[in-house]
This record gives C-alpha cells, structure tokens and sequence, in this order.
C-alpha cells in the first residue's frame, strides 16, 4: 500500500514539474521557403519572415511566387501558406494552459479554450485543426466566402493574387472559392448559402460580382459545381502537410515557447540541401542557428 502512496505522490510531482504554463498565444514558423513577407498590420512596416519568428494577431503574411511557409499555433492547430497569397491572422487568442509536450505539433487538441479568425485576401491555405473546446473557434474569411473549422484537415482557395490587382481595378468580374476537405465535416458559406463539405470531397463555387468600380467586392450570384470528389492537386497537398507536420513531430531539436524548461527556443539546425533555405533565386536566406 505505501508503495502505491509513494508512486502516486512521485508521479503527480512529476506531472508538476514536467509541465510549464503558456500564458499567451504564440504562432511558431516552423519552415520558410522562398520569398515571405510579414506585415504589421497597425504601422505597415514589413520584414522578412525567417523560420523561427513567433507572431501573434495583428500580422498578415504575404507569399511571392514558389514561395510558402509552415505555422504551428499553440492551440494545436497548423497552417501551410502556398505560394502568391495573403494571409491576415485577424485573431489568435487563447486562455493559459500547462503544456507537458516539447512543441505545438505534437498537442493532440486544443489544450484551452482559443479563438482564430483567418482574412485570406488572395490566394490558398492548407491547415490542420485538432479538436477544439467547446468554447473555441475557427474561422476562415475571405472576399468570396467564410469556412468554421472543428478538428478536420482542408484547402482553402480564394481570388487569385492577379484577381485581387483586377479587384482593386474595379474590373474584377467572377471568380472560383473552392474547400476541400481531408478528415471531418467542414460547412463552407458562400453569399448566405452554406455547403456542408464532407472528407474527400472539395466544393466548388463560381462567384460573380456585382460593379466592382467602387473598390468593394460584393456578390452577385453563385453557381455550384456538380460534385466530383476531391480535388487531385488538393489531395496532393493535404498529403504534404500530413508529412511536414509528421516531420515536425519528431523534429527533436523543435522546442515551442512554453515547452518544459524552455524560456529561449532555437530554430532547428538548416543544412545547406534544405530546400527552405533558399528564395526563389536561390539565396540563402537563414542559414545559421537564430533564437526565437
């Protein structure tokens, strides 16, 4: 019986030390490829965005061509940027939690209760959602259609980089939203009709525009495509971001800020054959260790 007593005690002693508090919300970028920009939204200033920046609400990401970048959130969830878009994360809070694993990939659900709301302005996202609080959200925005997000895998696309230049023109006339979804349901709303998109399965809408002169977008009318099942070119990419984050996952030098003992995160070494390293002219553009 005292050995019982004496294990129970040494092991909630260790689950206490074990554990350390995340007490703000926190986006690691955990890889960068090519020629990534991240704005602040309040002052404009723009910077570029390096693997191992952490960031919060209140920045957007702008991707260039061939270029794309990784983000693990502190709520479990995860989000490829593709090439040619821009990304606003509008907001990411989240309450304080105790977090006994070394970094976001591995947190197998929203470990507290987390709000998220996505402007995609132009462009594609690939994410991956754990399963939420109750009291949590996910939400993705966008000029031609919003998405609620809850445990799933998906492919978000929007007006395209040249459409939203046509957009701001005032000569934008229709354009494609299209969700496709790898596990779970996702309802995809589109002018005040929602599209419940099951797995395997993308939805397609065509959007068109009323008179775009006056600088906003606003929608005229809808056509859904007949289903035809998933997308190729999006299952192909839900399958990369399956293997990044399984990378990610047993990335042993990936530590997260809030990680036991951790105050000060270094980014993961990055040999000279990493593909992330270089922009699209093929320059170097971290190649040492850097703190967070």
């Amino acid at each position: 019986m005292k050995s019982i007593i004496y294990f129970t005690i040494w092991l909630a002693t260790a689950c206490l030390l074990s554990a350390a508090t995340v007490d703000k919300p926190v986006i690691q970028v955990y890889l960068v490829k090519g020629d990534v920009s991240l704005i602040n939204i309040e002052t404009n200033e723009t910077q570029p965005l390096k693997r191992g920046d952490l960031i919060s609400e209140g920045y957007a990401i702008e991707t260039q061509a061939d270029s794309s970048t990784l983000l693990l959130f502190s709520n479990g969830a995860s989000v490829n940027v593709a090439p040619e878009s821009y990304v606003k994360i509008a907001e990411f809070t989240q309450q304080p939690f105790d977090m006994a694993v070394a970094n976001y990939a591995l947190l197998g659900e929203d470990p507290s209760p987390s709000s998220t709301e996505l402007e995609v302005h132009y462009g594609k996202i690939i994410g991956s959602v754990r399963k939420l609080q109750p009291e949590s959200k996910y939400v993705i925005n966008s000029p031609t259609g919003s998405a609620g997000i809850r445990g799933t895998t998906w492919v978000f696309s929007t007006i395209t980089k040249s459409q939203a230049v046509q957009a701001s023109q005032g000569s934008l006339t229709s354009a494609i939203t299209s969700l496709s979804v790898g596990e779970g349901v996702v309802e995809l709303t589109v002018d005040g009709t929602t599209y419940v998109v099951n797995a395997g399965e993308t939805k397609t809408i065509t959007v068109t525009f009323a008179d775009g002169s006056t600088g906003e977008l606003e929608i005229s009318s809808t056509e859904e495509a007949p289903d035809s099942g998933q997308s190729v070119t999006d299952a192909q990419l839900l399958t990369e971001l399956n293997e990044m984050l399984t990378e990610a996952e047993n990335n042993t030098t990936l530590v997260s800020p809030g990680a036991p003992g951790e105050n000060l995160v270094l980014t993961p070494l990055r040999t000279g054959n990493d593909p992330t390293n270089f922009d699209s002219t093929n320059n170097i553009t971290n190649p040492t260790n850097s703190p967070f």
